[in-house]
């Protein structure tokens, strides 16, 4: 007799055994994430303004929206990874979109320090 039962997909499973571990870690990983997406969006932002938008008075806008950027990243991830003290987060479609940026971020960041490497310079 076949059961009427979901069987918990891959993913889920994987949120699942995230959000089971300590809270210290997952606010680590909320950290390396925020400054994961602040380092990879730091030189498209930086191009875009030194391309159209530079002055002299708006010298610290570029550091501001990667930083801002990174700022509402970490947020997220407390939100969404992390949670209010004594509250076991679920997991949501959000949280994987979350990890999927992170992950992204990271890859990005990897991909860059690769290249460095092998061209040796910026």
């Amino acid at each position: 007799m076949p059961k009427n039962k979901k069987q918990p997909d891959e993913s889920q499973s994987f949120l699942d055994s995230l959000l089971a571990f300590p809270r210290t870690t997952r606010i680590i990983i909320a950290a390396v994430f925020a400054l994961a997406l602040t380092l990879a969006i730091s030189p498209v932002i930086d191009r875009i303004y030194l391309g159209y938008f530079f002055t002299e008075d708006t010298r610290s806008l570029p550091a501001l929206i990667s930083g801002g950027a990174g700022l509402l990243m970490y947020g997220a991830g407390w939100l969404l990874l992390v949670g209010m003290v004594g509250e076991q987060p679920t997991g949501k479609r959000l949280l994987r979109i979350y990890l999927l940026v992170g992950i992204l971020s990271l890859l990005i960041i990897l991909a860059w320090a690769v290249r460095l490497v092998i061209l040796g310079g910026l």
